[in-house]
């Protein structure tokens, strides 16, 4: 996605116990601490009548918002991006919103902090518009300012 955006992208700049990329672009750097959500789910044996449950949304939310948590921790080099991406079907652009959501709201109320070298949160996933094509979505904890404003909503026009 990065360099899809024109960014140049280098991997473990830091090494190994460092973040995942540095992205430059715009006289500018960035540290992204990245996680996928692969998919591993059962195998449909067979064809019922019945529907299966689609996600478990409470349960979807914490996994997305513990993520999100638990990369704060690494991004202390400078400014940084959580990038996120799931391969499962049942995790969705609304349960990273509601995640989103509920760590401004803890942020607000003094449960928790936020790095103040955090730029920005990005999800995407496998699912396809095949009227707007790929979708990536953003979220900010604050006002950017440029360039990183422009890096925060590039992502949501990559088709």
């Amino acid at each position: 996605m990065f360099a899809q955006l024109r960014f140049k992208v280098e991997f473990e700049p830091l090494g190994v116990k460092g973040s995942d990329l540095c992205i430059l672009r715009d006289d500018q750097s960035a540290y992204a601490e990245v996680r996928r959500f692969r998919s591993g789910g059962l195998a449909v044996d067979e064809i019922s009548d019945k529907l299966a449950p689609y996600g478990d949304p409470p349960k979807d939310i914490k996994k997305l918002f513990d993520q999100i948590i638990d990369k704060f921790s690494q991004l202390n080099c400078g400014p940084g991006i959580v990038a996120l991406w799931s391969d499962h079907d049942d995790l969705e652009e609304l349960e990273f919103e509601f995640a989103m959501k509920d760590i401004r709201r803890e942020a607000g109320m003094g449960i928790r902090e936020v790095p103040d070298a955090l730029l920005f949160c990005v999800f995407g996933s496998k699912w396809f518009n095949p009227r707007r094509g790929q979708q990536i979505y953003t979220e900010t904890f604050r006002q950017l300012s440029q360039p990183f404003l422009s890096w925060a909503e590039d992502p949501r026009r990559l088709e």
